[in-house]
């Protein structure tokens, strides 16, 4: 039996992926003073050395397609950012519905409006085996 995911949790699921790979991205660029070193050392040529960075980053694009046009520290920003938009409607869900008392509707009519955002935020995900079609706005 295939369990189902929440919105949140899919989400968070590629939150964390791009987050993985923006970092894993940063982890492979070369230090800057020692790639200035390591050229003067070897005299390659400003030229050369901008034809080989060239060769590089189509690399990139080619394993990472959908970071081209972003560099990671703006992927990270950016995961940061929908992460924080998560959290709200998870926050204001658990004030909408707190099990015990009365709801809170204000928390209901916020958490109704964000969980839209996420369904937009989704968008971009729905050539995933994970993507619920239940889910577009």
């Amino acid at each position: 039996m295939m369990t189902t995911m929440t919105i949140t949790e899919f989400l968070t699921a590629r939150f964390n992926e791009e987050e993985a790979a923006a970092r894993e991205t940063l982890a492979k660029r070369p230090n800057t003073a020692a790639m200035s070193e390591h050229l003067a050392e070897h005299e390659i040529s400003d030229a050369e050395a901008v034809s080989r960075a060239a060769a590089r980053k189509l690399t990139l694009h080619e394993t990472n397609s959908w970071l081209v046009g972003l560099s990671p520290h703006r992927v990270l920003d950016d995961v940061e950012a929908k992460r924080k938009v998560v959290a709200l409607y998870r926050f204001r869900s658990e004030q909408a519905d707190p099990g015990v008392g009365m709801p809170d509707v204000a928390a209901q009519i916020e958490a109704r409006a964000v969980g839209q955002v996420l369904r937009i935020l989704s968008l971009p995900y729905d050539g995933h085996p994970d993507y619920d079609w239940s889910w577009r706005p």
